[in-house]
């Protein structure tokens, strides 16, 4: 996009939510395995391809000690990702935090790129947009001086909430290749059986 640039390291510091209590899936979805591999372990690596190194937010990083180096714990369980939000804008020193959720593995570089590429506004979320134009919470970068504006959220307000408070802006393009759809790359894992489910929406054999 004219004028914007590849935003540093320095610019912005990425973050991984895995404090979910995954009542629905019925395990700790972070350790689930897609295609070999943990879900954290997928999405710090998505994080890690583009330059970026992983705060894993949770209350408990026991379990995830060997898939990630970082952690963030401050968070309080039970009140949802805006809390995750909360603690990951209190804590982070770069000028933006880039969140991603662990439950979604069509993730990848691929789709970062363009949310980092995006021109600056301040004070605005760069996202996603559904096809019905609601703004996706995640992946998402959420500037730093929104701190605030997310401490005075009410505990287990969901995150599209805030979002319809906050100016948001949007990528131009979709920024996946053209055999995935965006829908697809945004797709959470709720179920075990979404683990099967293949990016274009069938059942992997």
């Amino acid at each position: 996009m004219a004028g914007g640039r590849t935003r540093s390291a320095a610019d912005v510091e990425g973050f991984v939510l895995a404090g979910g209590e995954s009542s629905r899936f019925g395990a700790d979805k972070a350790l689930a395995l897609f295609e070999g591999r943990p879900l954290l372990a997928v999405a710090v690596a998505a994080l890690e391809a583009v330059g970026l190194e992983a705060t894993v937010v949770t209350p408990r990083p026991e379990p995830y000690r060997g898939i990630a180096r970082r952690f963030l714990t401050s968070e309080r369980p039970g009140l949802g990702p805006v809390e995750g939000l909360r603690v990951i804008l209190r804590a982070c020193g770069a000028p933006r935090a880039l969140v991603l959720a662990v439950d979604m593995p069509g993730v990848g570089p691929d789709t970062i790129r363009p949310l980092l590429e995006e021109r600056d506004e301040p004070g605005s979320v760069v996202c996603y947009a559904a096809p019905d134009g609601r703004p996706q919470p995640f992946p998402a970068i959420y500037p730093r001086i929104l701190r605030d504006r997310v401490e005075a959220a009410s505990p287990g307000l969901s995150v599209r909430d805030l979002l319809r408070r906050i100016a948001v802006v949007r990528p131009a393009g979709p920024g996946v290749p053209p055999d995935r759809s965006l829908r697809a790359a945004l797709r959470n894992v709720n179920r075990p059986k979404d683990l099967e489910q293949r990016e274009d929406g069938g059942e992997r054999r």
